[in-house]
């Protein structure tokens, strides 16, 4: 079982606020690698929650981090093994949402998100269906990091649904509101109305930044994303071992 953060988490206590660079830029500011080191518990690795607004680049930063052998534990990517029809998960879904569900069997996300998109009610009942069940995921594959390694909990939600006390340090990703949009319309084919209301139902920068131990940028290209996540995740291992 992973344990919680521990009394010298303290060392954390430093406030980040949201002052973002030029754009054009990539900046990663916050804990030291050694005081990052300084928080995971003996026998096992830094465990680090990822997470950011829709759009901001936190995948990108988790792959750039898995390909330096981060054991990686995706909330998405375990959500969405739990929409298949013959799941429990998945018949609780359909008789909660009478959502559409795919030849496949797998359950629709356009249709389940049009189920819950705007409604409070919805939100928290499809949440009390699946968090828990990707909470123990979680733990389960991040109980696999070694001493001296690094895992990453990459969940956009480990602010609001309370799960802060599954990582040691939390990493905010952030990037420019029109180049979330443009990831969202070109990449994901949201429309921008729907793309602007999305951003705007989820929580603030200044109000997630309040949270961050470590905070990315993202304000430059992907090439530049990638090196400097590389080259921090680079120094946490060292610092690790």
């Amino acid at each position: 079982m992973l344990r919680g953060l521990l009394p010298n988490r303290k060392i954390a206590s430093m406030k980040l606020t949201f002052n973002p660079p030029a754009v054009g830029q990539v900046r990663i500011e916050g804990l030291t690698a050694s005081q990052l080191a300084s928080l995971t518990p003996p026998g096992r690795g830094l465990i680090l929650g990822v997470t950011g607004g829709i759009g901001c680049g936190k995948s990108a930063v988790t792959a750039t981090l898995a390909r330096l052998g981060a054991v990686v534990a995706d909330a998405d990517k375990l959500g969405h093994d739990l929409l298949h029809a013959d799941t429990e998960a998945g018949k609780e879904i359909i008789a909660r949402f009478n959502v559409e569900v795919a030849p496949s069997g797998e359950i629709s996300r356009p249709s389940l998100a049009a189920a819950v998109f705007g409604n409070k009610q919805a939100v928290a009942d499809l949440n009390a269906i699946t968090h828990p069940r990707i909470r123990a995921q979680a733990r389960q594959i991040l109980a696999a990091v070694p001493d001296g390694g690094l895992g990453v909990y990459d969940a956009a939600l480990i602010i609001e649904g309370g799960m802060k006390d599954m990582v040691d340090a939390l990493m905010v990703v952030t990037a420019p509101e029109e180049k979330r949009l443009h990831l969202l319309q070109q990449h994901r084919g949201i429309a921008r109305a729907e793309a602007l209301a999305r951003i705007g139902h989820q929580m603030p920068e200044s109000e997630r930044f309040r949270h961050a131990d470590v905070a990315v940028y993202n304000y430059g290209s992907l090439p530049d994303l990638q090196a400097g996540v590389r080259a921090w995740g680079e120094d946490v291992l060292a610092a690790l071992h």
